[in-house]
């Protein structure tokens, strides 16, 4: 409600913040109709209406109430039935939604609750009692994908847990050999695009663009199709470098699958792998469109009109300033921090030119 009346003391006819948004002559007329089968006025402040006022407008009524059509008909025109409640058409509408604008606007009207059944784990009681050894499900779904891995290898005593006694007895471990494997080796996949942070419960709408795409990029390792033409979008956005690395040791086992992969990119680690380059210049935007250079690695470096190759190769070069900007009074406050770091690993990280 808090989202759909976000100003309680302006007037019942403009609080309602969905309908005040639109050419609102239907529901200002609902409301008005409303309003006169409980009581009150449409020019009355939300917070000055009684509890049975609010209950009434936000569920809507029991009993059936004359509602007038709105203005747009010439004959004044009266109908009989329950009135459905502002929440109810709200929520009416978004299901029925044809369009993605009109769902858009309606979604952030939306507030994400835990389910007061299963308290946010989206399983059925049933299958919250399913154990696997020490862990029920949602304890494997619920932590990053490195630890799920290292749960799950706890559980057949293999990887890192390799010599320690598994948590599954023999017989379990034959019974879900297949499933277990098959789980840790979609695990590993999704280590090897960098994704080892991500939990598997986490909702897909809050991933990023590059996110997405290197899960679609695990999943298709899965499926160990060939021949197929894969086309990659700078893959290696936000990555660190460490799986940078990683990233590329995939796009390698898919090409080795014998598919082909086209990666835009502007990482120097992913065009020194490349098989075959094409550098489009020589500028960008309208100067530029015109391929450059072509072919290998060699070529890519040996360009004159080519910007990439002349810093491939060190013709060119952004030199380190002698002396940094001074901040000037401008400082960064960290406000109840868990956790500190000392300037010597912020130095070793990719982002040690800030240093100062």
């Amino acid at each position: 409600m808090e989202r759909v009346i976000p100003d309680p003391s302006l007037p019942v006819y403009a609080a309602v913040a969905p309908w005040a948004e639109k050419d609102n002559a239907y529901y200002f007329s609902l409301l008005y109709s409303v309003g006169e089968a409980f009581g009150f006025e449409i020019k009355t402040p939300w917070n000055q209406l009684s509890p049975e006022q609010h209950e009434v407008l936000l569920h809507g009524s029991r009993e059936p109430i004359p509602i007038q059509a709105d203005s747009r008909y010439r004959r004044s025109q009266t109908y009989v039935r329950p009135f459905e409640g502002i929440l109810p058409i709200l929520e009416r509408q978004l299901r029925d939604a044809s369009g993605e604008a009109m769902r858009q606007k309606l979604e952030k009207y939306l507030e994400l609750v835990p389910c007061a059944t299963c308290q946010g784990l989206r399983l059925r009681p049933e299958a919250l009692a399913v154990r696997v050894g020490p862990y029920r499900i949602h304890e494997l779904t619920s932590t990053s994908v490195a630890e799920s891995l290292r749960r799950i290898e706890q559980l057949m005593g293999v990887g890192e847990s390799e010599g320690s006694a598994p948590l599954l007895s023999d017989r379990q471990i034959q019974i879900g050999d297949l499933v277990l494997r098959e789980i840790r080796l979609r695990l590993k996949f999704l280590l090897d695009v960098g994704l080892d942070y991500l939990s598997l419960d986490r909702p897909a709408m809050t991933l990023s663009g590059g996110e997405a795409q290197r899960i679609r990029l695990a999943t298709q390792i899965g499926a160990g199709l060939t021949g197929v033409l894969y086309v990659l979008d700078e893959p290696s956005i936000g990555l660190h470098q460490r799986d940078n690395d990683r990233l590329l040791n995939t796009l390698i086992k898919l090409r080795d699958l014998g598919n082909t992969l086209i990666v835009v990119e502007h990482d120097e680690d992913t065009i020194r792998a490349a098989d075959h380059i094409v550098d489009i210049g020589p500028g960008a935007g309208v100067h530029g469109g015109h391929i450059v250079a072509e072919g290998s690695l060699a070529n890519l470096l040996a360009a004159e009109t080519s910007l990439t190759g002349a810093y491939l190769s060190g013709r060119r070069s952004i030199p380190t300033p002698s002396q940094r900007r001074s901040s000037g009074s401008r400082r960064l406050t960290l406000v109840a921090a868990a956790a500190t770091i000392s300037a010597a690993s912020i130095c070793r990280s990719p982002w040690a030119a800030w240093c100062v």
